[in-house]
């Protein structure tokens, strides 16, 4: 099942993923729910400078996610282009990288989720892009619902989470990926904010919680904050690049987050 996130779509673990249909991902900000696919980015096409597109990949009952780099037109100068971001049903696992000067072509990722993000920085005209396959390894339990998302604009901000009070009923694991249009921000004096704001189930045990990452041109990824407390006032955060957003839900009906997104200007670091 492949989906578009130009609208807010729900996956859930009752929807079977198929494991014989391979499907091909070919656009920023797609995401899929299968045992085995592709992702098939600008694989004939030059692609610009300071792109951030970033794909999400869910697996069903696997516990790890095998990877492989099967062809890359991806310019030299471009280092670590293309990053794996490997999530089980409690976090943020390990972090990859495939493409120049990296030499591996496979990669077995820990975790049931992988967020996917193909960045440039320099090389825009001269290099293509990648096709990449994955296939779902070592058989596991259950893995929990979830919904995955990735929003290149900000027409859905500022977003409630949880969607329903359905959605509450069952515990899940849940990925949302925010960008500035699918590219990095390369001006200086702009900047890419995240707010969110949220009630949490209870306190002390954080049974419910949301982790902040951020991803920028260095390609490390940064854990921004933790939010498990029972009232969280606004906090924000920026970054040049992506947020990532994981929101674990043990099935309580009282987690609510509010959370907007989009470029601000005349921000300037100090630091």
């Amino acid at each position: 099942m492949k989906i578009s996130s130009s609208r807010i779509l729900v996956v859930l673990s009752f929807i079977v993923a198929s494991s014989c249909a391979q499907e091909t991902l070919t656009e920023c900000g797609q995401v899929i729910f299968a045992d085995s696919g592709t992702i098939e980015y600008k694989l004939d096409t030059n692609y610009d400078m300071w792109e951030a597109c970033a794909f999400i990949v869910r697996v069903q009952n696997f516990s790890y996610i095998k990877f492989t780099l099967e062809e890359s037109g991806i310019n030299g100068r471009d280092r670590n282009a293309i990053n794996i971001l490997g999530f089980n049903e409690q976090n943020l696992t390990e972090t990859y990288q495939l493409g120049p000067p990296n030499t591996e072509l496979v990669r077995e990722v820990k975790g049931n989720i992988a967020v996917v993000i193909f960045k440039s920085m320099i090389s825009a005209g001269t290099g293509t892009g990648f096709r990449l396959t994955f296939q779902g390894i070592r058989t596991a339990k259950q893995s929990p619902p979830g919904f995955d998302l990735v929003f290149n604009n900000e027409k859905s901000s500022p977003l409630q989470v949880p969607f329903s009070d359905n959605f509450t009923d069952v515990a899940s694991t849940n990925l949302m990926v925010f960008t500035a249009g699918a590219h990095m921000l390369d001006e200086f004096g702009i900047a890419f904010k995240l707010g969110l704001s949220g009630h949490m189930m209870e306190e002390p045990y954080c049974w419910d919680y949301f982790v902040v990452y951020s991803f920028a041109f260095e390609g490390e990824v940064v854990l921004e904050q933790t939010f498990c407390e029972l009232e969280t006032a606004e906090k924000e955060f920026l970054t040049g690049g992506i947020f990532i957003v994981f929101f674990r839900n043990y099935g309580g009906r009282f987690t609510k987050a509010i959370m907007d997104w989009g470029t601000i200007t005349d921000y300037y670091d100090d630091a």
